[in-house]
């Protein structure tokens, strides 16, 4: 848990600095989160996922970064690494 919202704070420091110019006010920032959803370390990253998930929904309660929603978007790597990279 604390690891994932090491992440999110990261990703979020990104995004702020990334976002500074006006014009993308209105757009959500999109991040993609690969983890394993079904396999053996299913358990692992649906609790990364459900970990993502509500940090984002806390995030997008207090108005997001910059009045901007966080949208997440998540793929199954089947504890595969070939999964993985695949969906790179």
């Amino acid at each position: 848990m604390l690891t994932a919202l090491i992440r999110i704070t990261l990703s979020c420091l990104v995004c702020v600095v990334l976002s500074i110019n006006p014009a993308f006010a209105a757009e959500t920032i999109k991040f993609a989160l690969i983890e394993p959803l079904s396999g053996p370390f299913a358990n692992i990253g649906n609790n990364g996922l459900r970990g993502f998930v509500a940090e984002f929904d806390r995030i997008n309660a207090r108005a997001g970064v910059l009045g901007r929603n966080l949208e997440l978007i998540s793929f199954d790597n089947k504890s595969n690494p070939q999964e993985t990279v695949q969906q790179l």
